[in-house]
């Protein structure tokens, strides 16, 4: 496994550091949609798109004109331990994906859970893929699973950006997910909701399926929004003067 690159030579001097600012990152618009109107004035948002090219991308051009105090990567997750359930929250002590080394958060909050949070390069969608997982990866006790998370830690650490990544879960480790949302992703990676209904137009249990994951994902975007508001904005409150 490699380490993740070093801050680039002579970066210091070709961007300018506001230290004013928390920058919120989240893959989907559903994500971070709970947070209209509560977000303090010292915090800005990304949406970066689904997947870890996605969330490069997008982070890295971000922060290759303006470094933040801190980053904080909110989003949606599948269990990997059944100790967690829909709607807990997971705070990441270290990001780990399949071929690197871990990468350790470098803001850690208090919380219920924290632990590791695991990135693979495609959608997990069901309860053997999600347990064959946690049991390859037992060693590092793994807590959920995501796309963008490695991602994102990896581009904090490219510009020595303090971050965070906080989870809710959406799905546990023994469900599977409705459909098989890979085979739904568009050519840059996001998925395609009209192909997705077209998919689950003539099968019930599909649809019931999806109305659930929705409702959850509602469910996970406030208590992802009340997090924040109650902890993490008072915590780094001090990164923004």
């Amino acid at each position: 496994m490699r380490p993740c690159s070093a801050l680039p030579c002579g970066f210091r001097n070709t961007v300018m550091f506001d230290h004013s600012t928390l920058l919120i990152a989240a893959a989907m618009p559903r994500e971070i949609s709970a947070l209209k109107g509560r977000l303090p004035e010292y915090c800005s948002t990304i949406v970066t798109g689904v997947g870890a090219e996605n969330a490069e991308k997008s982070l890295r051009g971000f922060l290759s004109n303006s470094l933040p105090a801190a980053v904080i990567a909110i989003g949606f997750a599948g269990a990997l331990t059944a100790e967690l359930k829909v709607g807990d929250i997971v705070v990441s002590k270290q990001v780990i994906d399949l071929k690197n080394e871990p990468i350790t958060a470098s803001l850690l909050q208090e919380s219920v859970i924290a632990g590791s949070i695991l990135s693979v390069h495609k959608m997990i969608c069901t309860a053997s893929e999600k347990q064959e997982l946690a049991s390859m990866l037992a060693n590092h006790h793994p807590l959920c699973v995501d796309l963008e998370s490695f991602a994102i830690a990896q581009v904090c650490r490219d510009y020595d950006v303090p971050f965070v990544i906080i989870k809710c879960i959406t799905d546990l480790l023994d469900e599977d997910l409705p459909l098989d949302f890979n085979l739904y992703r568009t050519a840059d990676g996001n998925l395609n909701s009209f192909a997705i209904a077209s998919a689950a137009g003539v099968q019930p249990a599909v649809w019931k399926g999806l109305l659930e994951l929705r409702h959850r994902t509602l469910i996970c975007a406030e208590r992802l929004a009340g997090f924040l508001e109650k902890t993490t904005f008072k915590h780094l409150l001090k990164y923004s003067h």
